[in-house]
Order: C-alpha cells, then sequence, then structure tokens
C-alpha cells in the first residue's frame, strides 16, 4: 500500500506547467506517508524500474515512464479487436449503446 500511495502523490503531484519541482517532505505529505516510509518505496518502485528520480529532496524531477510501459505491455491484450458481432453489455446480457 506504501509504494501505491508513493505512486499516487507523484501522479496528483504532475501537473502540466509545474512551477517548481515537488521536495521530498511534500510529497510525503501527499502519500501521507513519513519520508522514510516514501524515500523507501521510491527504492522499491525504482527497483522495479517504474520510476526513475534525479535532482535533489528539495526539487525531485520523477518520471513513471517504467510504470507506464508496464501497464501498457500488461494491457496489450485487452486492445486486441473483439470477434465481429461481439458487444458491450450492461451486465444483464443485453446489448448497450455507448454515448462515444
Amino acid at each position: 500500500m506504501k509504494d501505491l500511495a508513493a505512486i499516487l502523490a507523484i501522479v496528483d503531484y504532475k501537473r502540466p506547467r509545474l512551477t517548481r519541482l515537488p521536495s521530498l517532505s511534500f510529497l510525503a505529505f501527499l502519500a501521507g506517508l513519513s519520508e522514510e516510509d516514501l524515500f523507501a518505496a521510491f527504492g522499491r518502485l525504482k527497483e522495479l524500474n517504474y520510476i526513475r528520480i534525479s535532482g535533489t529532496t528539495d526539487e525531485m524531477e520523477i518520471s513513471i515512464d517504467g510504470l507506464l510501459a508496464a501497464i501498457e505491455r500488461e494491457t496489450a491484450s485487452d486492445r486486441e479487436p473483439k470477434p465481429a458481432g461481439d458487444q458491450t453489455t450492461n451486465g444483464a446480457d443485453s446489448p448497450v449503446d455507448l454515448p462515444f
């Protein structure tokens, strides 16, 4: 759960046109973790190649490209075309027209 909290804190902080990079203490606050627990979570996520971190603890540049690539790999089969006639259902096995 601490690793998930760390990822969510990173994602929550990411904004277009950031005016400053996040600090370890601010990300720990967002995650609801101590700085030590967040630092440990970052270590585990780095070992999995999910994140890359550079900078200092006061200004951290964090990339989640590795996590996004892992998600893409794991969900690739979900994007395969469905057989003709296969329709989305509403749980009651009746066809549903989607609004898009």
